[in-house]
């Protein structure tokens, strides 16, 4: 029986291995959540943009809107993928909203430093598949970092 800090015991590695992968599923739902929730605020009601040289696609009301959106989806998803109690599932979502507003932004602000004058490579760039993981960069480690010192079972 493994038996963490915060008192969560396992009889078996199969079930420490299911709660990881549900733990995991949570982070990138939410992460991926909080992208398109910035994304659609920003398109419809966004005037105030955060950087625009970077990405124009950023703005305040989409920050303002996404923020509250994965603390809600947070505090509904919770007690099914993770065996965290209310405060933490409420925890992470704020962790996972602003790490991934910030890994987004500061993704974005790389990409465009190292593709300055190569609009073409930008914009292909844009479109792929990489650019839905730019949140992710910071997310999931301050998100891994939080449970591995709160919780010990990973």
């Amino acid at each position: 029986m493994i038996v963490g800090r915060s008192g969560i015991a396992f009889n078996d590695s199969r079930k420490k291995r299911s709660c990881i992968r549900k733990v995991v599923l949570f982070l990138v739902v939410l992460t991926q959540l909080n992208d398109v929730a910035h994304y659609l605020a920003s398109l419809y009601f966004g005037k105030r943009k955060i950087a625009p040289t970077s990405n124009p696609n950023l703005t305040w009301e989409g920050f303002a809107f996404a923020f509250p959106v994965t603390i809600g989806a947070s505090y509904l998803i919770y007690p099914y993928l993770t065996l965290f109690d209310l405060k933490f599932g409420l925890i992470f979502g704020i962790l996972i909203s602003l790490s991934g507003f910030f890994g987004s932004l500061t993704v974005s602000v790389l990409k465009r430093d190292l593709l300055i004058g190569d609009d073409e490579k930008f914009d292909a760039l844009k479109k792929s598949y990489l650019s839905r993981v730019d949140s992710l960069t910071y997310t999931s480690p301050v998100f891994f970092h939080v449970i591995r010192y709160f919780f010990d079972f990973m």
